[in-house]
Parts: C-alpha cells; structure tokens; sequence
C-alpha cells in the first residue's frame, strides 16, 4: 500500500499547481496572440503593395502630363517627395518583415524560458508557504498525539508567524495541563478510594479486640503485685493506645471534618499543640503575632494536622539527638497573621531533614520515613489543608532540618498584628 504524503508534501503540491497552472496558460495565450500580431502585422505584403500603387500613380502622372505644358514646381516637388516616402515605407516594410520572422522563430523557445523562469518562482514559492505553514500544523498534530499518550506538550511558545496556530497551540497547552491535572486527580481520587477501603476495614479488625485487651490489661494493672507486672501491664496499655490511635487514624483517611466551618484561631492551636510537649525533652516554641489569627475550618481536623506536624518535628530531633541549644528550640511553629487572603503556619525542627529521593512521595499514605511510623500523618495532613482550600509542601532547612509550610485560606477581615515574638515553649 502506498504511503500518504506528508502534510507540507500535499500543500506544497496543491500551492504549485495553483501556480503553475494559470501561468502556463497565461504564457501559452499571451505567445499565441503575439504570433497572431506578427503574422497579421509582419508581411510585407500590404505596405509593399502600397508602395508600389503609389509609385505606379506617380510615374503614370508624370507618364500622361502634356509634354508642351511645364510641370508646375509644387507638384513636381510634391511628386519627389511622396516618391521618397513611398520607398523609405517600402523598406521598413521589408526590415520589419525580416524582424517579425525572426521573431516568430524565437517566440517558442522566449515563451519555453518565461515559463520556467515563472515555474522555478513558483517552486519557490510554494515550497516556503508550504514549509511555513504545514510544518507548525504538523507539529500541533504531534502534540495531539502527546497529549493522548499522556507524554503533555511543550511549554514554551509556538514560533509559527501565524496567529490562529500560536492561538491553538496554547489551547493545547493549557488544555494538556487540565488533562493531565485530571488524570492525577483522578488516578489519586482511586487510589485515596482504595486506600479508605482498606484503612477502614484494618481499622474495624484492629478495634474489634482492643477493648477486651484493654480491660484485660487493666485488670492485669490492678492485680499486678510486683513493679515487673505493673511495668509490663503498662507497656501493654501503651501500645494498646498506640493502636487505638492508629485504628483512628484509619478512620480519618478519605472522611471529610463533619459540620460547617467555623472561625478557628491558628495562635490558640499552636499553643495548645506546644502545650502537649512542654514537659518532654524536645522543646517547642511558638512564635507569632500577639492577637488571635482566625481562618474558616475545622477545629479539630486541623489541631489534628497540626498536631501530626508538631509530632513528626519532635521525633525526627529525638532521633537526631537534637536537644535545645544555642538558644534555638528544637521546633518552632510559626503562625503568620494574613497577606493577601492567607495565613501561614510553618513548622520547623533541627532533625535529620527530608529523605532526598521521596520528593512528592512523602504524602502518599504508604511513605513514612520513621521506624515506628504508619505512613498515615502526613497523608491525613495534606488531606486536611486540601479540604480547607490550602495548600501544604516540604523543603529541607538551609542549616540544617525539615520545614513543613501550611497556608489556608483566611477572610481579609480576619488578621493580626505582624508583631512575631516567642509565644510558648
């Protein structure tokens, strides 16, 4: 089967047929109708003819004049000089015949080089057009391709010199953009589905014999008599509430915060969240403005988020060994009053830093970079901020650390003093 032609092929074709077509024609009619002037034009039949009766009618008139009458000066002056003109017509007569015939032999070959001179010009042409138009069309149909292959298309500007073509391809751009932007919604929108099926249903299986392994490890606190059965009873209970909390955690993945949103003070839950570690051996310090720095949420889905920050900053130091020094706490949380509709929580700690090859991994619900961890905190975390209409993201400190960053959405009515001082431990 014979291959297609390539786009620019065909318009490079059809643009010299246009061309060639209507010129040729125009040579062919304008060669004819020439030839045609220089043989109705060109003989020296009819001024020779004329020529020749003119010199006839002198010579007759000079022939049949009476001998014995004199020949009036004026007419014997008119009669030399109509015979001059006669014979100077008479061979212009002849040299334009001679130059018609010449040129009626040439006029082939004149019209064959007028021809191809027009034909190479068209050539030329047709073959610009078409590469300038046909090669920018070509491209936009590759990007189609990348598209359905889900490769996306490139970012940069079309350079094509037309306006519709640079018009569409930045269609295609910002259409690739929300395609691909679909497909991983929809590809995490599954998997978040698949993972709350599971998380849920582990959860159920693990709460299901925690109550009764907690009442027993009560009452085996209760009748221990011995510090060795106390201290291995409350072992027991611990773990136990690790696991209620975990089963919790399960629960939460893929739940959206029941209610309606409600103004939630960012400084008071960074309070209450250093509070719950003022007595460890990780210290936290809260910085921010000194008045209340409200945003519309979920109160307890949110110290949830933050809490899960704060608690993922304490054990990366403890990890580390990272004690207070320097005068710097391990972790600080800072909260922003508001710029320009959105506040900021920033949550920093003097650990090992980020893992460098996770990159956005880190929120996935099966990524934990610590011995004990669950993988569940931080997925539960950017599930939050994305319900509240935020935004969440991780980078390593310059001197050394983690910094989580949150920002959600604050009304412009809702604010504080940009003052930034220490506000707990």
């Amino acid at each position: 089967m014979a291959r297609p032609r390539r786009f620019e092929q065909r318009i490079f074709l059809t643009l010299l047929v246009v061309a060639l077509v209507p010129t040729a024609l125009a040579v062919a009619a304008g060669a004819w109708a020439l030839a045609d002037v220089f043989e109705r034009s060109g003989s020296a039949g009819p001024w020779a003819a004329v020529a020749g009766s003119g010199l006839g009618l002198v010579d007759a008139l000079e022939r049949t004049w009476p001998a014995e009458a004199p020949f009036p000066s004026e007419l014997t002056r008119a009669v030399e000089t109509h015979r001059s003109a006669l014979l100077r017509s008479r061979d212009m007569s002849r040299l334009y015949a001679a130059v018609a015939g010449r040129a009626l032999d040439r006029l082939p070959l004149l019209a064959l080089a007028l021809a191809a001179a027009v034909a190479l010009l068209a050539w030329l042409a047709a073959r610009h057009l078409a590469r300038g138009f046909a090669r920018p069309v070509e491209t936009l149909v590759g990007w189609t391709e990348g598209i359905a292959r889900d490769e996306g298309v490139p970012t940069g500007p079309l350079d094509s010199g037309v306006r519709e073509l640079e018009t569409l391809a930045d269609a295609l751009q910002a259409m690739s953009v929300r395609i691909r932007a679909g497909r991983e919604s929809a590809v995490e929108a599954a998997r978040l589905s698949t993972w709350t099926a599971m998380a849920r249903r582990v959860a159920h299986e693990i709460k299901n014999p925690l109550t009764p392994m907690k009442l027993s490890a009560h009452q085996v606190l209760r009748r221990a008599s011995t510090e060795s059965d106390r201290g291995d009873a409350s072992i027991l209970l611990e773990e136990i509430g690790r696991l209620d909390a975990l089963a919790r955690s399960f629960v939460q993945v893929g739940r959206a915060p029941d209610g309606p949103p409600a103004p939630v003070d960012l400084m008071e839950l960074a309070r209450e969240t250093a509070d719950r570690f003022a007595n460890g051996p990780i210290a936290v310090q809260v910085h921010g403005p000194p008045g209340p720095v409200f945003v519309p949420g979920h109160v307890d889905a949110l110290r949830g988020a933050l809490l899960n920050l704060v608690t993922n900053a304490v054990e990366a130091c403890e990890e580390a060994g990272a004690g207070a020094g320097g005068g710097e706490a391990p972790v600080t949380v800072r909260v922003e009053a508001p710029v320009e509709g959105r506040a900021r929580v920033v949550v920093e700690d003097r650990g090992p830093g980020l893992p460098p090859l996770l990159g956005d991994s880190l929120w996935n619900l099966d990524v934990t970079t610590k011995r004990r961890g669950s993988g569940i905190g931080l997925a539960l975390v950017r599930q939050t901020v994305l319900v509240h209409g935020g935004t969440v993201d991780a980078t390593d400190r310059p001197e050394g650390g983690a910094r989580f960053t949150v920002w959600l959405p604050a009304p412009p009515d809702h604010g504080a003093a940009p003052a930034s001082g220490p506000e707990g431990k």
